[in-house]
């Protein structure tokens, strides 16, 4: 029989797990915090307030920026048609002003009669300055009637930047020619006699007082030359008519279509 040692207390402990009993695995025994509350848990226990919900912001400049294009564009068309219309009728009114003058019939009245603006007083008159200026035909700038006497600007045939000016007086006498500042466009704003039809213009004429509704009016003179106003430049006929009590004017095609009736 051999000896064997008796067992010792307060030893190592044993390597070898006791029948019965498991090795204990890391991690699963007590937590040396339980107990102790998680942060979800602990703040659900204090009486916090929620903090209020964010506002987002919407963006506001792209509903603007549509509403001003909606709201200016138009605006600024509509001023700009307003202006056109303004400088329409301020240039004719211009033109009135500036080739306004006395009658030079010899008898030192002005009536603002129409006596040669009827009938075949403008066919006449527009031949006679055809006859008489340079030019076949002759490209006129404007040609203005008067009731006892007649202006026109014409182009230089031989210097296209040149243009004068020609008075025909009541006894068929035309003037020398009056130099004017030169025009590099001129070629633009000239147009031949052929371009109006003068009877219809006289029969307009004879009624303009009439379509215009001045009062006692009579007219004055009868204003052509290309409109500047137009994309095309067409040719513009305008009648004036003057009065006591008030002025106009009528625009009319060259075929003595009314066109409109400024007041």
């Amino acid at each position: 029989m051999s000896y064997q040692m008796p067992p010792q207390s307060g030893g190592p402990p044993r390597s070898t797990p006791i029948p019965g009993q498991s090795t204990p695995i890391p991690g699963t025994g007590p937590s040396p915090y339980q107990g102790v509350p998680t942060p979800g848990v602990f703040l659900g226990t204090q009486d916090v307030e929620s903090p209020p919900p964010v506002k987002v912001k919407k963006d506001r400049w792209w509903g603007f920026s549509w509403f001003g294009f909606i709201i200016i564009v138009p605006t600024v068309i509509g001023i700009g048609a307003a202006v056109w219309g303004v400088l329409a009728a301020k240039d004719a009114v211009d033109k009135a002003n500036d080739i306004t003058i006395p009658n030079l019939a010899g008898d030192g009245t002005d009536d603002g009669g129409v006596s040669q603006l009827i009938g075949g007083g403008p066919a006449a008159s527009v031949a006679a300055l055809e006859a008489g200026i340079l030019g076949d035909p002759t490209n006129f700038i404007e040609i203005i009637l008067y009731p006892d006497y007649a202006f026109a600007t014409a182009q230089d045939p031989t210097q296209p930047d040149h243009i004068d000016r020609y008075m025909l007086q009541a006894d068929g006498t035309l003037g020398t020619p009056e130099p004017q500042t030169n025009d590099p466009e001129a070629a633009s704003k000239v147009f031949t006699i052929d371009a109006v039809q003068w009877d219809a213009i006289a029969a307009l004429v004879a009624e303009a007082p009439r379509l215009a509704a001045v009062e006692e009016g009579k007219v004055s003179h009868v204003y052509v030359d290309r409109d500047i106003f137009s994309e095309v430049h067409d040719v513009i006929v305008r009648i004036y008519i003057s009065g006591p009590r008030s002025n106009a004017f009528i625009e009319a095609a060259p075929d003595g279509t009314v066109l409109r009736v400024v007041v």
